[in-house]
C-alpha cells in the first residue's frame, strides 16, 4: 500500500567531471596529472581514496552541509575511514583509507530527492570498482529536488471529503509494457484539501480508496493514515458507496487522467469528485483441501483498474472458506483466492527506506530487483503459509443489494519438472549456492501478477532435480540464480534456451532437461566523447537478433543498462554467450529497454560476440558526441 512519510534520505546518481570542471579536492590528497588520471597514495598501501562534491542537479550549484556514505559491496564500512562525512561549502568531500572493491557513494540533504529518478533519464548506477592504491577523484553527486501534488477531494454536493487517504500510482515500463505501482499518500484536511510531497519525476494517477468494507475473520490490512470515505446514506431503501475514483471522477484507468510532474515542480488544481453508486453485499465460499482454503486471502480485482492493493479489496476465509464482502460498488471484477500475489514497488538505496505495500499478519514478502524496469523498481511478492500450487478465480458481474452463495472452486496451477547438469568452467569461482534451488521461472510477458516462481529445491540442496509449482498461465521463461547461467534447455526436442515456454491451459511441463554453467562471461571499456573520456553516459547492452528485443521477460539475461562511473568505465558481467550490441547514450537521454530503442539504436552500436566464460574489452563512442 501507500506510505505516506516524509523521506528526505536519498541516494546519488555519480558521473565523472571532466577536466577543470570538477572541484579541486582537499589536501593531503595529489591532484592527477590530467583529466581521470589516477593518483597513486602510500598511506596506507592498498588503501582507496574516493572524493567529489555534491550539486543541485537543476542549477549545479553546490549543496553543502550534505551527508554523503559510502559502502563497499552494498555494506556500510564500520570503520572511521567509512563514516559518513559532510559536505563543505562548495559541496566537497573526500574519504580516505577505504578498502578496495565495488565502492558506493551516497548523498542525502534536507529538500532534495535521490538522483537515481532523475528527470530525464531516470538512470542510476551507484557502484563502481577502485583497485587498491586508487585515487577516484571525480564524482559528481547531483540530487533532485522533489516534485508536489496537490488538491482536493469534494462529494456528491460539492462538500469536501474530510480525512480521507489519497494515493498516487506511478507509470513505469517494465518489460516493454506499462504498468502502475503504488506510490505514496496523504490525508485530507477539513477543507478536503490534500498534498503529496516527495514525489519523483514520472508520470502519475491519483486515486481517492473507495468505502467498500470487507468483513475479515482476521485484520486482511495494516490502515491507511486517514480512512475510507464514508458511506452516503442509503436512498429509497438502497445501499450506496463509494467506489475508488481516480481523478477527476473515474472508475477505471482508461478514463482517468494522468498527471506528469517534473523535478520541483508543484501542480496544483488536482481534484477528485466522488459520487455515489449503488453497494452489494458479496458472499460465498472457496472449495478445496481444508487446510488450503482456511484463512485464505480473497482478492476483488476491478476491471479496469491496476491490479495494485490500492485498487485491490481483500478480505480472508474462515475456517471453512466462507468469506464476506459487505459493501462493494457495483461492477465487474475477478476474484482470486491465492496464497500468493505480486504488484511493482519502488526499492531503496542505502540509507533510503523502501516504498512497500503494506502486508497483513501472517503474510511474508520479499522483492526482487528488475532488469527490464527503471532503476529502483523492483517485483514486491506476498506469500501466505501452504502450497502455492493451487488458485481459485473467477470473474464476477455484481449488482443488487446482495449476491450470496458464490462457490469458486480451486483449480491447481501448472508446474515445470526438470533434470539439470553442472558445466564447471576451472577458470571462474564456483558458486557457494547450488543451481537447482536458483531455477525460476520469468514471466516472457512481463505479467506483473503472475510473480515468479522458484524450484521446490532447497539453495544447499545439489540435487539434480527439481519442480517449479504454481505456474500462471501464458509465456514464460526458466532463469537461474545464486551466480548460475543457463547454458541450454531442451524440451520434446526443441530448444528453449531463450524461446518461451507457452504450454496449452494448464498442462505441465515435464522432463526438461537443463545444463547450468559458472562460466559467465564480461564485457567492460570506457566510453568516450568527442575529445575525451566520457561521464555520465547510460550504456545499453541488447542482442543483435531482433527476435529476442521482445518477450524477454522481467529479468533478462541479454538485456541489460549501466551508467558509467569514474573515468568513463562500464562493467556487464554475468553474461552468457553470444553476439550483443552496445550504445552509449548521453545520461540525459530517456532510455527504456524497448524494442524501439534498440531499432534505433543498432545502426550506430557497437557489436560483440563472446563465448562462454570470456572477459573482452571494447571501448564506445557515446552517440551524439560528448554527454
Amino acid at each position: 500500500m501507500w506510505s505516506s512519510r516524509v523521506v528526505v534520505a536519498c541516494s546519488l546518481v555519480m558521473s565523472a567531471v571532466v577536466g577543470a570542471q570538477g572541484p579541486p579536492p582537499p589536501p593531503p590528497l595529489p591532484v592527477p596529472s590530467a583529466p581521470g588520471a589516477r593518483a597513486e597514495w602510500l598511506a596506507p598501501a592498498h588503501a582507496v581514496a574516493v572524493s567529489g562534491v555534491v550539486v543541485d542537479a537543476a542549477t549545479g550549484a553546490p549543496i553543502a552541509d550534505a551527508v554523503v556514505e559510502v559502502s563497499v559491496g552494498g555494506r556500510l564500512i564500520r570503520t572511521d575511514a567509512g563514516r559518513p562525512r559532510t559536505s563543505d561549502a562548495r559541496g566537497r568531500f573526500v574519504f580516505e583509507g577505504l578498502p578496495p572493491g565495488d565502492l558506493a557513494v551516497h548523498a542525502s540533504a534536507t529538500g532534495f530527492l535521490s538522483s537515481g529518478f532523475s528527470p530525464e533519464s531516470r538512470a542510476s548506477v551507484d557502484r563502481f570498482p577502485a583497485r587498491a592504491g586508487e585515487w577516484v577523484s571525480d564524482l559528481r553527486i547531483a540530487l533532485v529536488r522533489p516534485a508536489v501534488l496537490a488538491g482536493r477531494v469534494i462529494d456528491e454536493r460539492g462538500d469536501p471529503v474530510v480525512g480521507v487517504n489519497v494515493g498516487v500510482l506511478e507509470r513505469v515500463r517494465v518489460a516493454g509494457a506499462d504498468h502502475y505501482m503504488s506510490g505514496r499518500a496523504a490525508v485530507t484536511d477539513d477543507r478536503g484539501a490534500f498534498r503529496i510531497i516527495d514525489l519523483t519525476p514520472g508520470t502519475y494517477l491519483v486515486l481517492v480508496p473507495g468505502a467498500e468494507a470487507a468483513v475479515p475473520v482476521t485484520p486482511a490490512r495494516l490502515p491507511f493514515p486517514g480512512q475510507p470515505p464514508t458511506p452516503p446514506p442509503d436512498m429509497d431503501g438502497l445501499r450506496r458507496t463509494y467506489a475508488p475514483t481516480f481523478h477527476p471522477a473515474a472508475r477505471d484507468v482508461p478514463a482517468a487522467q494522468t498527471v506528469t510532474l517534473h523535478a520541483g515542480e508543484t501542480r496544483e488544481g488536482i481534484d477528485v469528485h466522488l459520487d455515489p453508486v449503488r453497494a452489494t453485499r458479496l458472499s460465498g465460499a472457496i472449495e478445496g483441501p481444508t487446510d488450503w482454503i482456511a484463512n485464505i486471502a480473497v482478492r476483488l480485482i476491478p476491471t479496469g483498474g491496476t491490479g495494485t492493493s490500492t485498487d485491490v479489496i481483500e478480505t480472508r476465509t474462515d475456517g471453512q472458506g466462507r468469506f464476506t464482502f459487505d459493501r462493494i460498488a457495483e461492477g465487474a471484477y475477478t476474484l482470486v483466492a491465492t496464497r500468493r500475489w505480486s504488484e511493482l514497488t519502488r526499492g531503496a538505496r542505502l540509507g533510503e527506506p523502501a516504498l512497500r505495500p503494506l502486508v497483513s499478519p501472517g503474510v511474508g514478502n520479499a522483492t526482487t530487483d528488475l532488469e527490464s524496469g527503471p532503476p529502483g523498481v523492483r517485483l514486491s511478492t506476498s506469500t501466505m503459509a501452504g502450497s502455492h500450487a493451487l488458485v481459485a478465480t473467477q470473474p464476477l458481474v455484481v449488482s443488487g443489494d446482495a449476491m450470496s452463495g458464490v462457490v469458486v472452486t480451486a483449480r491447481p496451477l501448472a508446474a515445470l519438472r526438470g533434470h539439470l547438469t553442472r558445466e564447471i568452467d576451472a577458470r571462474h569461482p564456483t558458486p557457494t549456492l547450488q543451481p537447482a534451488g536458483g531455477l525460476l521461472v520469468d514471466p516472457a510477458d512481463g505479467s506483473v501478477q503472475a510473480g515468479m516462481p522458484r524450484s521446490d529445491v532447497k539453495p544447499d540442496d545439489p540435487a539434480t532435480t527439481f519442480t517449479i509449482a504454481g505456474i500462471s498461465p501464458g509465456p514464460f521463461h526458466l532463469r537461474s540464480s545464486f551466480g548460475w547461467l543457463i547454458k541450454s534447455v531442451m524440451w520434446n526436442g526443441r530448444d528453449y534456451t531463450y524461446r518461451p515456454f507457452d504450454p496449452e491451459g494448464d498442462g505441465d511441463v515435464n522432463d526438461v532437461q537443463v545444463v547450468v554453467t559458472n562460466a559467465v562471461a564480461t564485457i567492460s571499456g570506457t566510453v568516450r566523447g568527442l575529445d575525451d573520456v566520457a561521464a555520465g553516459a547510460t550504456v545499453v547492452l541488447f542482442p543483435t537478433a531482433p527476435a529476442r528485443w521482445t518477450h524477454y521477460g522481467l529479468i533478462p539475461v541479454e538485456i541489460r543498462r549501466a551508467q558509467t562511473a569514474a573515468e568513463g568505465r562500464y562493467t556487464f558481467t554475468g553474461l552468457p554467450a553470444g553476439s550483443y550490441a552496445l550504445a552509449a547514450v548521453p545520461a540525459s537521454s530517456p532510455i527504456e529497454l524497448h524494442e524501439d530503442t534498440f531499432r534505433r539504436l543498432q545502426p550506430q552500436a557497437a557489436t560483440i560476440t563472446i563465448d562462454w566464460g570470456e572477459s573482452r574489452p571494447l571501448d564506445l563512442r557515446a552517440i551524439g558526441g560528448q554527454p
